[in-house]
């Protein structure tokens, strides 16, 4: 074997220099994090049905307002269609609105044990 294939180990050993080939394989395809920039450029592939429901305000909002309060609150940060200052607006906007819908379901539960002590 020539001296310029061997290398020297850490104990002084002589080991051989193996070349590992590499395998190109084009099924595989290597995913790409999209980028949501003013000056992203589109890619071929359509979006799919999550994205263009996240992507879109109205829908956003209705989950917050109308639909799970606060647990809206990961699909509002993970959507694109807001900038950061109006995701923080919109998110304190859901924690009092949530905080006011608590508190109303709080004084029906207290009316309604005050009647049934009443009663009886």
């Amino acid at each position: 074997m020539p001296k310029e294939d061997i290398q020297e180990t850490s104990r002084g050993e002589s080991a051989p220099e193996v070349e590992i080939p590499v395998i190109e394989n084009p099924a595989i395809e290597v995913p790409v994090a999209p980028s949501h920039g003013i000056n992203a450029q589109r890619t071929s592939r359509p979006r799919s049905e999550w994205e263009q429901l996240v992507s879109n305000r109205k829908v956003i909002l209705a989950m917050l307002f109308f639909v799970t309060g606060a647990l809206g609150l990961p699909l509002l940060w993970l959507s694109p269609a807001f900038n950061a200052t109006e995701k923080v607006i919109w998110s304190l906007v859901t924690l009092v609105y949530t905080l006011m819908l608590i508190g109303l379901c709080v004084a029906i539960c207290y009316w309604a044990y005050s009647q049934v002590m009443l009663s009886i």
